[in-house]
């Protein structure tokens, strides 16, 4: 059974742009109270004192102004954002689902530019980059002190150039060369049963469906509508629907989505400072399918508000590992200079009342799959104890090696299995979890996850139950 890799992490990144946010638009008020605007002159003399007496270098008051606005942001939470002109049109044409860029998804780990996933047919992958892989450097340049914006900016650029991305893979530092292309998001991708299970039966075949949703873009809903009214006219009873990797999107993208899949009831509940709350609500009156959904560590935000609603209503089943736990709702605002930023002003509930930041959503069935090692953190050995040594041990488990104790601590029994795998792998046999030797286990990793794919699996055998019971 081969797994689709397509949509990944924390603080997850679409082809080069964040895009966690459950985000709406509005205008920004303004203030004429004496104290507020105090604070702005404030702000004001610092700038003036600065383009007076300065002499480390020239700086202008709009490059002031912008590491002002962007030091009033650095104080809030990751997803509060201000954007210049550029970074705003980059954020647009990310969430439009088409831009140039190389194909991959991206976070920003221990100052460093971690992959996490390469996307099929893109520049990234002809070039031979890895899920794991870290990006140092960019055109030379070296992106420890970049936030992630301005590392990715740097990768993003025009059809048909080139950037030189630096890679640390284990112990080998690698130069890829690596040509921007135009990227196509197709948010939504359906497929037969038989095209993922070859085996299915012709009554399979005609009575389920499989959808992945890899973002809320705006035009999801759209694209989600036309396939559910496909699927009605042929008499579909069962579907698998994927949210895994789904980093989220439109508020008012996912409510719509709901509504023609969730019966009567709440959707979701929004809370604001004041404490006013907001529901939206489906007024379905039954479910047109029996659903199960897949959820992964990376199902966040919007696809979280669509797991909640289809958990808490009990239409549907939620299968495979709990995910991100961003409960938090952003608004889009513009200010008469043109300049935007990304604000949290919203927590939501699903559906139940539940708040599920910082928490996550526990799937009702749980199917775990390792996750790659993030080998920059450093080399392992018997006695370290670190969240990576767990992921280590997971890995090799998957991949058929025997642990005894799933935990942070390198015991022996890691350390012989680390071996077993260095041997089979033709590497120095030592026990030691070094650099190369974790660059080898994603590798591995890597290539078994794309060959089968048990969360996919189980969501099979449990619709197959729910349609032909």
């Amino acid at each position: 059974m081969k797994k689709n890799i397509g949509g990944i992490g924390i603080s997850i990144c679409i082809m080069f742009f964040i895009f966690t946010s459950v985000v709406y638009s509005e205008e920004v008020k303004y203030t004429t109270d004496e104290e507020e605007l105090k604070a702005v002159y404030e702000i004001k003399d610092m700038m003036d004192t600065i383009l007076e007496n300065y002499v480390g270098g020239q700086v202008s008051r709009e490059e002031l102004v912008e590491g002002a606005l962007k030091g009033m942001y650095s104080k809030l939470d990751a997803y509060s954002t201000y954007y210049t002109k550029d970074e705003y049109d980059d954020f647009i044409e990310s969430v439009s689902g088409e831009f140039v860029g190389i194909g991959v998804k991206v976070k920003k780990k221990d100052a460093y530019i971690l992959v996490d996933e390469v996307l099929e047919k893109t520049p990234a992958e002809k070039s031979e980059m890895l899920p794991g892989d870290v990006i140092t450097m960019v055109d030379g340049e070296d992106v420890k002190d970049m936030t992630l914006d301005e590392a990715l900016s740097k990768i993003k650029g025009v059809q048909d150039t080139k950037v030189t991305l630096t890679i640390k893979r284990g112990a080998d530092i690698l130069e890829k060369q690596v040509i921007r292309d135009k990227i196509q998001i197709n948010a939504i991708k359906v497929k037969r049963i038989n095209e993922l299970f070859p085996n299915a039966t012709d009554k399979e075949i005609k009575k389920m469906r499989y959808i992945s949703i890899s973002e809320f873009n705006s035009s999801v809903y759209s694209e989600f509508r036309k396939a559910i009214e496909e699927m009605k006219d042929k008499r579909v009873k069962g579907l698998i629907i994927d949210l895994r990797n789904n980093p989220g999107g439109y508020l008012d993208q996912v409510i719509k989505i709901c509504k023609l899949v969730v019966p009567e009831g709440p959707i979701v509940h929004t809370i604001d400072k004041e404490g006013s709350k907001e529901t939206s609500s489906s007024e379905l009156k039954e479910a047109p399918f029996s659903i199960v959904v897949i959820v992964n560590e990376n199902t966040a935000s919007a696809s979280e508000i669509l797991t909640g609603a289809i958990k808490d209503s009990k239409v549907g089943i939620i299968v495979g590992e709990k995910t991100f736990g961003k409960g938090v709702v952003q608004k889009v605002f513009r200010d008469i200079y043109g300049n935007y930023f990304k604000l949290t002003v919203q927590e939501y509930l699903t559906r139940n009342g539940t708040s599920i930041n910082k928490v996550g959503i526990t799937p009702d069935i749980i199917v775990e799959t390792p996750d790659f090692v993030t080998y920059m953190k450093g080399k392992y050995k018997l006695g370290d104890q670190s969240e990576e040594v767990e992921k280590i041990e997971k890995a090799l488990i998957y991949l058929g090696y025997e642990i005894k104790n799933i935990d942070k601590n390198y015991e022996q029994d890691t350390n012989d299995a680390i071996a077993k795998f260095q041997e089979d792998n033709k590497l120095f046999v030592y026990g030691v979890a070094d650099y190369t030797t974790q660059a080898s286990l994603n590798e591995v990793l890597y290539k078994k996850l794309k060959l089968e794919d048990k969360q996919l699996d189980a969501a099979f055998k449990i619709l197959k139950n729910k349609v032909f019971e």
